[in-house]
């Protein structure tokens, strides 16, 4: 009899398939429960820290909405992860209270220079426009957040309950966190992968994870912080037919969806921005060739012709360039090309449509691209948000309806007056929409004249940002752009302008300037920020640390603040000074309780001078009794021949009689000579006793002065740590900062304490030891200097950046060969790493060694032809060559390479 229907009776494979197929789901169960308990027992046994982007504060007493300095740790490694923007947002807010969330990446933050960006700008409009209101700018950026990172920050939002929010993002969208270029993202090629590893990154598990494999494979953590400084394209590059690409879109989809679903559930008015970047005066990074290698010969060959047609027959070169285009569609620096002469020409449609081609062909990621853009616009429309079209916004009021450097500092980060146009903009959609309820306007939005003078950008804003662009200019992925000399030229023309401006400035009256606005904004942290810093490196060390505590009052919950206090404190420290009174002081009470030995020395003196005295006048009897009987001799033997020349031949003559030192001249001169041999020794004994004097005297001094700096880390670290806080990785930072900062102003004493405690915190950070042996070296003790380096190499022989530092330790002590073996090594690690030429020429230009840094600088400056540093050492060089040719001291000649070293 039958008991099971035939339906049920199915064959090998299939049941053992589904016998497996049972195993995986059991085996899948049984996983995600262990990572359940794991996960409880994790946060019952490993607290860890809030995974939010804000956590519970205060700010001026006020209970307060603030930023977690921790959030970046769920992304990046904790000595590399960038500080949010501080942010304190009122838990209970005046009922007239404006306040705006804006959220993006490094552009919306400000960057180079936040506190002349555009948040900042928007809270100034606002106080102006709306003076009886308080208005709170919820800046809710940071570098490198993509839509993953903004996804998790949006979780906040409701909380905040804002007027409004603004979303900018999609110029890290690529290289950041879980994109396609990125660490992370290298593992992923779907968007439910990356969006897996962003929430398991909120759990305790993953933090304990992280932490038990830093602490595990810390060489591993060292090199991968190094590789942070590495060229960008070597990290990845991406051609605009990657099918990466395709899930990295996807992800920016979904993503954005989620942001503006919660945004609108915390707000009532929520807008989106399209990403506005640099077209015109920005060439792509990075041309991706084609993998057929004869045509994309073919396409170099003809690129080649065309730039040399640019100058004579342009007709030509534009013939050119659409061949170069047709053979590869995706030749980014050709589109870049040919759309510069489309725009000399004034075709100015073509122009555009050439630049944003170049654009989306740009290998290297770091701007957002039209696809991204249309996302924007799509996501705004399907969720019926308000959509801010920046991109056509900045193209409209561009001089050629194509943006450039009137807008753009570089290739994304916008200008003082980009910012502006952007803030105004905003404001402008804002009231439109009606976000500030019935709150009516008191004044017109100022004018960028005005917002610069009152943000005290002009001129001191403006050099700083100069300054943060041209250095970044200098480096990758700038350094072989095709319009990097342009760009460089340019804001150096700018700068000498504003330097000029600044230096007709007194102290005095630009002292006077940032104490009448803080008189005016009292609670205005980021103007407090600035002055502190700005009278620190005027010298007002007084009054910069009352402005470093106005701006700790506001953010009391910032390691930088608290930094910049300490810093302001170390710096009236005269350790050298206080330590020569205690020295002077000690000395005093040790001459006091030593008065019998002083008498000692004294009547030892004045027995040394009476026996010299002795021994002179000894020596004056000798002399005189060595003359008297030397005449009495000579007048004898006179006598004598006149007596005996006449009977007696000459040859026959007797000898003279033998001459008898008398007894009391020979007593004479053993006394004397007895005298001169005490005398001696005694002066020797008193110059050897003034020398251990001294050198007790400086070892003391030292003593006290390591002492003195030691006591002052310590206050120092007190305040930066605020007892049994929670530190990170801030703690073992800021400590490295400060002993940076002390050491770049000739404050080695006081640098080595903070430098010994960030490395004794973190035995595997590189830079410390770096910075340390610098330390060491300013000084004096060289010593040390070597082995603290050595000992780094030790523990990470594989990081080019030590081997390039005792290079040139090397060659300032003047160990020629070790610092040719170690250049190479460095070399050997990181062959692209050009910095080493200029640390090798520094260290000859510092040793006169004049001919072989110019061959140095020059190796340096064909890869890195604009870097400010390097063509300010070749002109140093340049202007010493004649006197060091002129010179006969001949120059040292390297040896050959030895393949193993002393403490290896």
């Amino acid at each position: 009899m039958k008991t099971r229907s035939n339906r049920f009776h199915l064959p090998p494979w299939a049941t053992s398939l589904l016998r497996w197929g049972r195993r995986v789901v059991y085996g899948g169960i049984f996983l995600v429960l262990m990572a359940v308990l794991l996960e409880l027992l994790a946060v019952y046994f490993f607290p860890g820290r809030s995974t939010r982007f804000l956590v519970s504060g205060e700010t001026s007493g006020q209970k307060a909405w603030i930023d977690n300095q921790f959030f970046p740790y769920r992304f990046f490694p904790a000595r590399a992860a960038p500080t949010p923007i501080p942010v304190t947002a009122l838990k209970e807010a005046p009922e007239q209270t404006i306040r705006i969330c804006l959220l993006g990446d490094r552009a919306a933050m400000g960057n180079p220079t936040p506190p002349f960006g555009l948040g900042r700008q928007l809270e100034m409009m606002l106080q102006t426009r709306y003076p009886q209101h308080r208005v709170e700018i919820v800046h809710m950026t940071m570098e490198g957040g993509n839509s993953h990172v903004l996804r998790e920050v949006a979780r906040d939002l409701k909380q905040l309950k804002p007027n409004a929010v603004i979303l900018l993002t999609g110029n890290d969208e690529i290289t950041g966190p879980y994109g396609p270029a990125s660490t992370l993202g290298k593992y992923n090629h779907s968007s439910r992968v990356a969006r897996m590893m962003a929430v398991f990154s909120r759990s305790r598990l993953s933090q304990l994870f992280i932490t038990a494999l830093n602490r595990v494979t810390p060489a591993r953590t060292d090199l991968t912080i190094w590789k942070s400084h590495e060229p960008i394209m070597m990290k990845g590059r991406l051609s605009a037919g990657d099918p990466r690409l395709k899930t990295a879109y996807r992800s920016f989809r979904k993503n954005i969806t989620a942001i503006l679903e919660q945004a609108v559930e915390a707000s009532p008015v929520v807008i989106v921005c399209t990403v506005p970047v640099n077209l015109k005066d920005c060439a792509p990074f990075i041309t991706t060739y084609l993998s057929d290698e004869t045509a994309a010969q073919e396409a170099r060959e003809k690129l080649r012709a065309a730039i040399a047609a640019e100058a004579t027959h342009r007709e030509e070169a534009v013939r050119l360039y659409e061949e170069v285009i047709r053979i590869n569609p995706l030749h980014a620096e050709a589109l870049f090309r040919a759309a510069r002469l489309a725009l000399d020409e004034d075709r100015l449609a073509e122009a555009a449509d050439l630049f944003s081609r170049a654009r989306d062909a740009d290998a290297l990621r770091l701007r957002a691209d039209s696809h991204q853009n249309a996302l924007l616009r799509e996501c705004a429309e399907a969720l019926d948000v308000s959509l801010l079209d920046a991109e056509l916004l900045f193209a409209m009021r561009s001089p050629q309806g194509i943006p450039g450097h009137e807008w753009f500092l570089d290739h994304i980060h916008f200008t003082f007056e980009g910012h502006y146009l952007l803030a105004s903009a905003l404001v402008d959609r804002m009231e439109f929409l009606q976000a500030f309820g019935h709150a009516i306007p008191a004044s017109p939005l100022p004018n960028p004249e005005f917002l610069a003078n009152d943000l005290l950008f002009t001129p001191w804003g403006h050099v700083t940002q100069l300054e943060a662009v041209l250095n970044e200019l200098a480096h990758y992925p700038f350094q072989r752009q095709l319009t990097q000399g342009e760009a460089v030229a340019r804001l150096n023309q700018e700068k000498e302008i504003w330097d000029k401006r600044l230096e007709d400035m007194t102290p005095e009256s630009t002292r006077a300037i940032f104490a009448r606005q803080q008189a005016a904004r009292p609670r205005d942290a980021w103007l407090a920020m600035r002055a502190a810093r700005y009278l620190l490196n005027a010298g007002d060390f007084v009054r910069a640390e009352s402005a470093a505590e106005a701006a700790l009052q506001q953010w009391p919950h910032r390691f930088d603040v608290r930094t910049m206090l300490a810093w302001t404190r170390a710096m009236q420290v005269d350790v050298p000074g206080a330590a020569q009174e205690i020295l002077a002081q000690q000395l005093q009470a040790e001459a006091e309780k030593t008065a019998a030995e002083e008498a000692e020395r004294t009547r030892l003196s004045a027995e040394a001078s009476e026996t010299a005295q002795a021994h002179r006048a000894a020596n004056a009897e000798a002399r005189t009794a060595r003359t008297a009987l030397n005449n009495a001799w000579k007048a004898a033997e006179a006598e004598w021949r006149e007596t005996q020349l006449d009977t007696v031949p000459e040859d026959e003559w007797p000898d003279p009689p033998e001459f008898v030192l008398p007894e009391e001249l020979v007593a004479a001169n053993e006394k004397a000579a007895a005298l001169a041999a005490e005398t001696k020794a005694l002066s020797e004994a008193a110059s050897l006793a003034l020398l251990k004097f001294q050198d007790a005297q400086a070892a003391r001094l030292r003593a006290i002065m390591d002492d003195l700096a030691r006591q002052d880390m310590e206050e120092g670290q007190d305040l930066i740590i605020n007892g049994d806080e929670d530190c990170g990785y801030y703690d073992i930072s800021t400590a490295l900062f400060l002993g940076q900062a002390l050491k770049h102003r000739d404050r080695a004493v006081q640098a080595i304490p903070w430098l010994h405690s960030a490395l004794r915190r973190d035995i595997w950070n590189s830079e410390s030891s770096i910075a340390l042996a610098e330390a060491y070296a300013q000084a004096g003790d060289n010593e040390k200097s070597i082995e603290t380096l050595q000992a780094a190499i030790e523990r990470n022989p594989r990081n080019p950046l030590l081997w390039e530092n005792l290079a040139s330790l090397h060659c300032l002590f003047g160990n020629w060969t070790m610092a040719t073996i170690c250049f190479r090594k460095a070399e050997e690690l990181a062959p692209y790493r050009y910095e080493r030429l200029l640390k090798w020429a520094d260290a000859l230009a510092r040793l006169k060694q004049f001919d072989r840094a110019q061959r140095r600088i020059d190796q340096y400056l064909v890869s890195v032809p604009y870097d400010p540093e390097a063509l300010a050492l070749k002109a140093h060089i340049q202007s010493n060559l004649p006197a060091q040719r002129s010179s006969s001291s001949p120059v040292p000649v390297e040896k050959a390479e030895p393949r193993r070293f002393p403490w290896e």
